[in-house]
């Protein structure tokens, strides 16, 4: 690693010689192009170089280390819910760290959504059941680094980093590439579910998403912040839970959420709205032609797989 840092060095010297003398040609009359050709290439070899350094992608080379780290992490979150010599606090404790140290190693492996996941997992809770709640977190985060190793030993070639493409002296400079804006509204009542469609919309479908608490809207009158999500955002997802009891006794979603429904409908077109509807909840009046995707329960990660088809659909995502 010392002779990489030194070989980096030596090229910016060099760089700055060969800048002094392609300034010295082009004042004169004999310059060939040479100069400003191995100026080039001294630019992108510091590149390829630079990259290689900061580069924290699992490198081919370390993929069974990072299968064995893996496994290793696996067998310390087996044995919180194995050992017999520990309280609740204590595995609270100890699963902290271990979530902690998780992150960290996923980080500097350049995983960043996976470290999210990791420390975001869904789970089943009960309130009367703390124990059960350890034990289902534990397994769940379990799950994560199960699939990650999995994928990793199958599809090696997914975690090995790339340098930049090289630039040659005719190649000219890289021009940016233009790209429309997709933004996703996302629309939802009181229930904390949407977090979960929000994470996974952006984090997970990197998408530029829009919801009430994405900016501070206080002192704006709710029609003016309306029409300025409807002006920007070209697909709507809405999250509707049973929150608000009928008089009959059933539970139906809040009525912003079906007013938000109405309007996007309206304005992107029905085939651009997905509504992620939770089962049991007293049905819209009018479905027709909604892309209805319904959930049970707290599970709303069961909705996923539609909705993808659907952003897939309309070339939201590939």
């Amino acid at each position: 690693m010392g002779r990489l840092f030194s070989s980096v060095g030596n090229l910016r010297g060099l760089l700055a010689i060969s800048d002094e003398q392609a300034g010295t040609a082009e004042k004169g009359s004999s310059g060939d192009g040479r100069v400003g050709k191995i100026s080039t290439a001294l630019h992108e070899a510091t590149k390829y170089l630079s990259f290689a350094l900061s580069a924290r992608i699992v490198p081919m080379a370390t993929i069974d280390e990072a299968i064995a780290i893996l496994d290793q992490l696996r067998k310390e979150l087996d044995g919180l819910v194995t050992s017999r010599d520990q309280s609740l606090d204590l595995g609270i404790e100890r699963l902290a760290r271990l979530t902690n140290r998780v992150e960290k190693q996923l980080n500097d492996w350049g995983l960043s959504r996976d470290s999210l996941r990791f420390r975001n997992v869904t789970f089943e809770r009960r309130w009367s059941d703390p124990n059960g709640n350890f034990y289902n977190e534990v397994k769940a985060k379990d799950r994560v680094l199960r699939v990650l190793r999995e994928d990793m030993a199958i599809h090696p070639e997914s975690y090995v980093s790339k340098p930049p493409p090289v630039q040659t002296a005719s190649s000219g400079p890289e021009k940016p590439v233009s790209k429309k804006s997709e933004r996703v509204f996302l629309g939802h009542g009181g229930n904390k579910l949407w977090a979960r469609v929000h994470m996974h919309l952006k984090e997970d479908l990197l998408l530029d998403v829009e919801a009430w608490e994405s900016t501070p809207r206080a002192g704006h009158h709710s029609v003016e912040v309306l029409k300025a999500l409807l002006s920007s955002c070209t697909f709507a997802v809405i999250v509707a839970t049973g929150e608000d009891a009928t008089s009959q006794g059933n539970l139906r979603a809040r009525q912003n959420v079906v007013h938000e429904v109405g309007l996007f409908q309206g304005r992107v077109g029905f085939e651009k709205v997905a509504l992620l509807r939770q089962e049991g909840i007293e049905e819209f009046s009018n479905l027709a032609g909604l892309q209805v995707i319904s959930f049970p329960g707290d599970k709303i990660e069961a909705s996923f797989y539609e909705l993808d088809r659907m952003l897939k659909r309309e070339s939201l995502i590939k």
